[in-house]
């Protein structure tokens, strides 16, 4: 109608609603989540309320006078979680209204800003103390073994335990009447529970810190006096 504030003359019209306000109800009903809503609609960040299609005027259900929740919809971004160095993902959180970012394994924070447990450096590129891997090659850093005494039997099984650099694993130095990997066998020539006993053919005394050692026939005056 001439006249009418939206009219500019010259077959020019001003629309009172922006697209997002039809293209936002189509873009809910076929289910697109709320956090790739502005893949579909670029510009929906410049609009305060977007109109859902079931929230026309309940009376009419005309969309020139629509009942439009406040959805606000950040622009969510990666570079919004310390850029694609830092964060793989970031969404939109429907729920809190907020942005989530979604870090790499070397990061964590609200915004990706701090280096993850087990990770150190200006970029978090390097493994930090007590821990092992590359993260260069993608070898997650992971805690190393803890390894004393305790992690080899016990002061009773092992005289120490240490950090073998080389494989990442525990070298226990067991005492004498253990062996393997944690001191959890008896030595060859020892036997019972706590392997304190001379097994049969050996003699010695471990309690009084003699070895148990092979019997031979030496020790039975030799051959000439010993068949074993």
């Amino acid at each position: 109608d001439a006249g009418h504030p939206q009219d500019w003359g010259n077959g020019i019209f001003i629309p009172k609603w922006g697209y997002e306000v039809f293209w936002a109800p189509i873009t809910d009903w076929v289910g697109v989540p709320v956090a790739r809503w502005l893949d579909v609609l670029p510009n929906l960040h410049r609009f305060d309320k977007i109109c859902r299609y079931d929230l026309f005027d309940p009376q009419t259900g005309d969309p020139s006078n629509p009942v439009c929740p406040d959805l606000n919809v950040p622009t969510c971004d990666i570079v919004d979680c310390g850029g694609s160095a830092r964060a793989v993902e970031n969404l939109y959180d429907a729920a809190t209204k907020a942005c989530e970012c979604k870090c790499l394994l070397a990061f964590k924070g609200d915004t990706c800003q701090e280096c993850n447990d087990g990770y150190t450096g200006t970029d978090c590129g390097a493994c930090a103390a007590g821990y092992s891997g590359d993260p260069a090659n993608a070898v997650p850093c992971t805690a190393n073994p803890v390894c004393d005494v305790d992690a080899c039997g016990g002061a009773a099984r092992a005289s120490k335990g240490e950090l073998d650099a080389g494989t990442n694993t525990c070298k226990c130095t067991c005492l004498a009447s253990f062996k393997g990997d944690t001191c959890q066998e008896c030595n060859d020539g020892y036997t019972g529970t706590d392997c304190g006993a001379c097994a049969a053919g050996y003699s010695g005394d471990p309690a009084n810190a003699v070895p148990c050692t092979a019997c031979e026939i030496a020790t039975c005056g030799g051959a000439a006096r010993a068949s074993k």
